[in-house]
């Protein structure tokens, strides 16, 4: 049975407009993957502003694409995508060095 897609059109929207051709290219190779098998390309999260159910994600180009995966359906349903945050080096602390 082939898995059913759905991009939001906040995913359409950030695809197009957001992202330029070589960060394109990338999330519709790194989609394709996730398509073809969903689990071992993605990683879970739980983020309660999209979704009260646990989510997965992947990365593509410096950013993400949270998708919801129904296997019982075989669907998956791109919900949002976004700039991943910059690394934070560590901070130093103010005291003195020994």
């Amino acid at each position: 049975m082939r898995i059913k897609v759905e991009l939001r059109k906040e995913v359409i929207r950030y695809v197009k407009r957001e992202c330029n051709s070589t960060e394109r290219a990338a999330f519709y190779r790194e989609f394709e993957k996730v398509i073809e098998d969903p689990i071992s390309c993605s990683e879970a999260i739980f983020n309660p502003e999209v979704s009260r159910y646990l989510l997965r994600f992947f990365r593509f180009a410096g950013s993400l694409a949270i998708f919801e995966f129904d296997p019982a359906k075989q669907r998956i349903i791109v919900r949002v995508c976004r700039k991943r945050k910059p690394i934070q080096p560590p901070r130093r602390s103010q005291g003195v060095d020994p």
